[in-house]
Order: structure tokens, then C-alpha cells, then sequence
């Protein structure tokens, strides 16, 4: 069994590792240019993640899945809870600097929700026998399910705290005469020019292409009426004006979840649109072909954005706190995690027993934190490069991690 669960989860972890490699290939190739990249990611959350989480939502949605949905929220906010301790305790061990204290707390609490769990539950239900072919669309929709909490407490908790960071910056009359009316606010150490940027200094073109290719990979960030490189978003100088009464956490997946759930719960919809016979299934149809190719142009871009500016090194975030990030993450929160769900299972009988359930509850503790993280770094103008330097290492420490997590959730919890 353990061998069995080895070679499947090898087999998934594998196939999003090479969908990265060909990412990172083609912006080598200069395929995934940066403007390419901007694209792919905009109609990642603009179209193809809002079709996988509609046509994955509707069928799995009913009366009796509302309690599964309460489940998976609080398994994200415990996630979260747990995570933000994590983070706390090891900025009081490793002591990083002031400025990226709240940064690193926050690191370990928001994991990555839709791209890797969408791709990686699918492919552990193709590769191990116990499961159905049919069970992959469930699992998909609760993956979905968990977005919808997951996108409030990714913006809620990661701007709230984040922002308090930049507060706790000296003020501007402490800031060194080296520092140029463009740098002030962020740290020295990333205000130096570049000729390869033409004048601009290396935070604000890291910024500039993160804020365009990252914000889409997780859930797509907010409309801000300012902060950095506002004048080169789109919609960012001239706001909507329903927009300022929306919550920054309130965007098109999330919204798509929400309402698809609600739209689920409607009886004899589902059977206009799912089954084959169906008069709108050839709509159904075609959302569900362009939400299964979500995934893949996601994990794409991913693999694009962490070579576009080559190898980071390790002393930019330092090595204490990156070694903190790392374990914090994806050792210490997925062991307690899983630990308490199996103790639940065993002795809570009000504890589901659906194991696509537990399949998707232990995979979200398990995957490295989200990018999107960078962009609510990127919008309060603190931590961004640090930050970036941080999951580069994460996620290929993440390869074996997760290989090594997925062995054991198929061996001995699923």
C-alpha cells in the first residue's frame, strides 16, 4: 500500500512539476513574455477559473453538501489561526528584520487554493484505484467550495496584517539620504537602479511584473485607489463607482462560487444544464472545457514568473527566516493539521466520512503559500522582493513535501 501510494503520488507531483518546467521554458523562449504572462493570468481569473468553478460547483452542490461547506470553512480558518501562530513563533526565533516581521507571520497562514489542489486531486483520483473517474469532479467542487472562505481570509487577514507592518515603518524624516522620493517607504536595501530596467530601480520592475502576473494566479487582486504602480493598473485611476462599496475580498471567483453554490441549491436547474441529454448542456459543455484548462495555463505562468528574473539568492530574505518559512509551511502546519483531522475522524462520529472530503481538506494544508501574497505585499509597498526570494525556495522544497504529504494522506488518512 505505502509503494502503491508512493508511485501515485510521485506520478501527480511529477506532472504540475512539468507543466511549471514548460512554463519556465517558454519565457526562457520569450513565449511567456511579460505581457504574455499578463494575459494568461487575467483570463485564468477572468474566464477559465470561473468556469472550473462553476461547472464543478453546480453538480456537487445540494441540500446536503451545506454542512461540507461548513467544514471546509473552518478548515481554512484553522489554517489560517494556526498559520499566523506559526508565523509569530518563528519571527520571535529567528529575529528577521523589522520591516519583514508581519510579512513572514502571514506566510505561513495563506496557502495556495485553487491552481495546485485543482490539478493535484485530480490526478491522485485518475492514478489510485480506490477512486471512481467520477469522483474527480467532486473533489474539484469542493475545492472550489473552500475558495470561498479562503478568498476573505486571504485579503482580510493578509492586507490587515501586512499593512500594519508598513505602519510600524520609521517615518519618512528617519529615512537615509540615499533614499529617492520613488524608494521612500521601502527598505534600502531594494532602492538600488538597474541599467538592465532602464532607470527604474529593481523593486518597482519586480513589482510591476508581479502586480500584473501574479495577481491572477491566485484569486486576482483588489482595485486600490493607491499605492504602488497605480498609475500602470487598468481601472486603478478611475474607479467604478460600485467599487468602492465592494469588499477588497469580493472578486469574480469568489463571487462565482458564492453564487453557483446558491444556484446549485435551486431544484431541477442542475438538470437543465449538467446531464448529456440536457437542452443547455452544450453551455455546460463548453464552460467545463475551459475550466479544465485553467489548471495547466496557470501552472504555466507559475513556472514562467520564478525564472523571468533568474535564480534569487537566498541572503535576501535570510537564511533563518527563509528555513522558517519553509518549515513553518509545509512541515509543522500540514503534520498538525492532518493529525487533527484523522484524531476527529476517529473519535468525533458528527465527522464526515466522505474521503474526497478529508482528500481536499489535507491537500489545502498542504501546498506552499499562495503568490498572491506577493500582490498584498506588492499593494502595501513592503516585503515584495523578500517575499518573492522566500517562495522561490518554498516551492521547490514544496516538490518533495508534497510528494511526501500525498504519500501518507493516501496511505494511512484516505
Amino acid at each position: 500500500m505505502l509503494k502503491t501510494a508512493l508511485v501515485v503520488s510521485l506520478k501527480a507531483v511529477s506532472k504540475i512539476v512539468l507543466i511549471c518546467a514548460g512554463g519556465a521554458y517558454l519565457e526562457k523562449s520569450g513565449v511567456l513574455h511579460k505581457e504574455m504572462r499578463k494575459g494568461v493570468s487575467e483570463a485564468f481569473v477572468k474566464l477559465l477559473l470561473p468556469c472550473l468553478l462553476f461547472t464543478r460547483i453546480l453538480p456537487t452542490m445540494s441540500v446536503e453538501t451545506l454542512p461540507k461547506l461548513a467544514w471546509l470553512a473552518m478548515a481554512n480558518l484553522l489554517y489560517v489561526s494556526l498559520g499566523l501562530l506559526i508565523g509569530y513563533l518563528s519571527t520571535l526565533l529567528t529575529k528577521p528584520p523589522r520591516g519583514l516581521r508581519r510579512v513572514l507571520m502571514a506566510t505561513p497562514a495563506i496557502g495556495h487554493a485553487n491552481s495546485i489542489p485543482f490539478m493535484l486531486v485530480s490526478l491522485i483520483i485518475a492514478e489510485d484505484p480506490a477512486f471512481n473517474p467520477d469522483d474527480t469532479n467532486t473533489a474539484q467542487g469542493y475545492v472550489g467550495l473552500y475558495l470561498v472562505m479562503h478568498s476573505i481570509t486571504l485579503w482580510g487577514v493578509g492586507m490587515n496584517v501586512i499593512k500594519k507592518e508598513k505602519e510600524d515603518e520609521p517615518p519618512l524624516a528617519e529615512t537615509t539620504e540615499t533614499q529617492t522620493p520613488q524608494t521612500l517607504g521601502r527598505p534600502a536595501s531594494i532602492s538600488a537602479p538597474s541599467q538592465s530596467t532602464g532607470g527604474l530601480n529593481m523593486s518597482e520592475a519586480r513589482e510591476d511584473r508581479w502586480s500584473h502576473s501574479i495577481s491572477g494566479l491566485e484569486l486576482g487582486s483588489p482595485v486600490t485607489n493607491g499605492g504602488p504602480n497605480t498609475k500602470n493598473q487598468r481601472f486603478s485611476c478611475d474607479p467604478r463607482p460600485l467599487q468602492r462599496f465592494v469588499p477588497k475580498w469580493v472578486n469574480r471567483p469568489m463571487a462565482t462560487a458564492v453564487l453557483t453554490a446558491l444556484v446549485g441549491l435551486i431544484p431541477g436547474l442542475e438538470e437543465l444544464l449538467v446531464p448529456a441529454s440536457a437542452p443547455l448542456n452544450f453551455l455546460f459543455g463548453a464552460m467545463s472545457t475551459l475550466g479544465s484548462a485553467g489548471p495547466a495555463v496557470s501552472l504555466l505562468a507559475v513556472g514562467a514568473n520564478f525564472v523571468a528574473d533568474g535564480f534569487p539568492r537566498p541572503s535576501v530574505i535570510g537564511y533563518a527566516p527563509m528555513f522558517a518559512l519553509i518549515v513553518g509551511r509545509l512541515l509543522i502546519l500540514p503534520g498538525c493539521c492532518i493529525s487533527l483531522w484523522v484524531a476527529l475522524r476517529h473519535y468525533a462520529p458528527f465527522f464526515p466520512s466522505d474521503p474526497l472530503l478529508m482528500l481536499v481538506m489535507c491537500i489545502e494544508c498542504c501546498t506552499p503559500t499562495a503568490y498572491n501574497l506577493v500582490t498584498v505585499c506588492i499593494l502595501n509597498g513592503v516585503g515584495a522582493r523578500e517575499l518573492t526570494a522566500g517562495l522561490f525556495y518554498q516551492n521547490i522544497v514544496a516538490i518533495f513535501a508534497l510528494t511526501a504529504w500525498t504519500t501518507v494522506i493516501v496511505s494511512f488518512v484516505i
